[in-house]
């Protein structure tokens, strides 16, 4: 029962944020995903998964591969409300919502790079390595240059809905 409470409240709570707007504003998140779950991920162009749980609909969502491969890889946006639901891989509640593909990264944001970014450094996402999920909204036009820099073709698929100047 609490988890259809919170599920009917986010969504609630998700409509209002974005009703009648033809470009909402939205946040941008790295969260974490394992090599085991990395991989079933980078296969898919939509499904229902594990989202931070202060996310929104039409928030960016940047899915950081954890080590060995430490990269930013899959790119996503969060494509309906949250649902706070059983998460039989870790055992208890997680917050999942259907997430669609923005693009693929050809060639991946390394967390070594960001590392060595002198803006990113000393960011927190960056001092601990991604954990849970982090809203990086703050540094997406930091974040969007690099992944531009090394991949000109997700500028165009970046550039309408997801343009640091649009926040």
């Amino acid at each position: 029962m609490k988890g259809k409470t919170i599920m009917a409240k986010t969504a609630k709570q998700q409509e209002t944020r974005t009703e009648g707007l033809e470009n909402p504003p939205f946040n941008v998140w790295i969260k974490p995903v394992s090599r085991e779950f990395g991989e079933k991920l980078s296969s898919l162009d939509d499904a229902q998964w594990s989202v931070p749980r202060q996310a929104h609909q039409g928030d960016l969502l940047l899915y950081y591969h954890t080590a060995p491969d430490s990269c930013i890889k899959d790119i996503f946006i969060l494509d309906g409300p949250l649902q706070h639901v059983n998460a039989e891989w870790k055992g208890g509640l997680d917050f999942m919502g259907p997430i669609r593909r923005v693009c693929r990264l050809r060639l991946p944001l390394f967390f070594k790079d960001m590392k060595g970014h002198p803006l990113l450094h000393d960011e927190g996402f960056v001092k601990e390595q991604p954990q849970g999920g982090a809203r990086v909204t703050h540094v997406w036009q930091c974040l969007y240059d690099l992944l531009v820099d090394i991949n000109p073709s997700v500028r165009k698929k970046l550039a309408k809905k997801f343009h640091p100047a649009r926040l």
